[in-house]
């Protein structure tokens, strides 16, 4: 299904930009302008969506990896006991971070972050390191169930992280000249710190006046006051996977989707790259009537900081905070369920280029506050096929994410949008 990603994430903008014409039988310009046809001067330009997703959208997640299996039971975890399972949880994900790695959950319950435990999150280490359930169906019924007793540390923190990465913060490269959204190269200074890295982070910070006429679709005067960190300026963090280096001139893989300026800085990121979660149930046992941005420290799953990623097949239950894809590239979470409690956010994209939510459900008891989300400088981002009683409207923030589609999502409001008034790594 989504080894075609490219074809149905095509057919899917087109139809949404034709929809509201269709009767009219026009086709708007910037549909136009994106097929190379005539348009009047002016008209927006509207990037390639299909470079969303694992592997730019031109490979599906394989179903079956040659890596080695490591069984948590042999680690010391026993399902249904009713004992702690987070020290044999922790231990075994140690020795799966030399990575090429399944750290496999056999069906039943497993209880973690009892009275006593440590109450910090597991974290996945190393490239190519799968966390994989027995189905989320759950307990009692031939799945996998991992159920939270406390929660973790304060904060939008969740059950399962990702591993910090190293970049390249001094000799930081910069662009020179201009390239315009939709090329696949540009020029720096000195391109040497970035030889023998596969990712790069373009960084800009407090755009304003002209840039940010240019990155933003509206302008200050029309944000309400709420929106502070806008108002110092636009922020830019795109994230790309480089294809070659020739010279100074740096290729990537996929297209820019935000115009680069002289000046703007290049930083190298060791993104941790195929981490996979699947066929998980996680119950974060959270049963309070959740009051917005009190509750905090229970969710499911952040992929943070890595490239081409997975969460599919999940089921998240009773968290405040249910799944999130942040600081990574091509990031893909599909046909995930959050059921429960209601809390926070649904699951979405932060500060990430080129991700994408598929095949998400809200079948929570009030819907959750947020319906899915782009956020925090996040750029070419699709949100594909939302569903439930309940589903909040898609929450954008005020931060300025650059370019999102959503596309056949089944809200009850589109009032949602939030303010951004501080940023934070989700």
């Amino acid at each position: 299904m989504i080894n075609k990603t490219r074809t149905w994430i095509a057919t899917a903008f087109l139809f949404l930009l034709l929809s509201p014409l269709a009767s009219a039988q026009l086709t708007p310009n910037i549909w136009k302008k994106f097929i190379g046809e005539p348009v009047p001067g002016g008209t927006p330009d509207l990037i390639d969506y299909s470079y969303a997703g694992y592997k730019n959208g031109e490979e599906g997640i394989p179903e079956d990896f040659a890596y080695t299996v490591y069984d948590v039971t042999d680690y010391g975890a026993m399902p249904d006991d009713g004992e702690s399972d987070t020290v044999a949880i922790r231990n075994v994900l140690d020795v799966a971070a030399g990575g090429n790695s399944i750290v496999f959950f056999p069906p039943g319950q497993y209880d973690v972050l009892l009275d006593g435990d440590e109450k910090e999150s597991f974290i996945v280490r190393g490239h190519h390191v799968i966390v994989r359930g027995s189905g989320a169906q759950g307990a009692g019924n031939g799945g996998t169930t991992i159920k939270m007793h406390n929660r973790v540390a304060e904060g939008h923190v969740r059950l399962f992280i990702t591993s910090a990465v190293n970049n390249g913060w001094s000799n930081r490269p910069r662009v020179t000249g201009s390239f315009p959204s939709g090329m696949k190269y540009f020029d720096v200074h000195n391109a040497t710190p970035l030889i023998g890295h596969q990712f790069i982070t373009i960084r800009g910070d407090n755009l304003l006046g002209e840039d940010y006429d240019k990155l933003s679709s509206r302008p200050l005067t029309d944000l309400p006051d709420s929106y502070t960190r806008v108002r110092e300026g636009l922020k830019v963090r795109e994230h790309h996977e480089i294809d070659r280096i020739e010279g100074n001139r740096v290729y990537i893989k996929a297209p820019l989707v935000t115009h680069l300026k002289q000046g703007m800085n290049i930083l190298w990121q060791d993104l941790t790259v195929g981490i996979g979660f699947e066929d998980l149930h996680i119950d974060g046992s959270f049963d309070e009537i959740y009051e917005h941005l009190v509750q905090r420290g229970r969710g499911g799953i952040t992929l943070s900081k890595t490239a081409h990623s997975w969460i599919r097949r999940c089921r998240i239950s009773n968290v405040i905070d249910a799944f999130s894809i942040s600081q990574s590239y091509c990031g893909l979470a599909v046909n995930n369920i959050v059921d429960g409690r209601f809390g926070h956010n649904l699951g979405g994209i932060f500060e990430s280029t080129y991700s994408m939510v598929a095949l998400l459900q809200d079948r929570t008891d009030r819907g959750m506050w947020h319906g899915p989300v782009v956020s925090h400088y996040s750029a070419g981002s699709v949100i594909w096929h939302v569903t439930g009683p309940l589903v909040g409207g898609p929450d954008t923030h005020g931060a300025q994410s650059r370019h999102s589609l959503f596309d056949n999502c089944n809200s009850i409001n589109h009032h949602t949008s939030g303010g951004g008034r501080v940023f934070c790594h989700i």
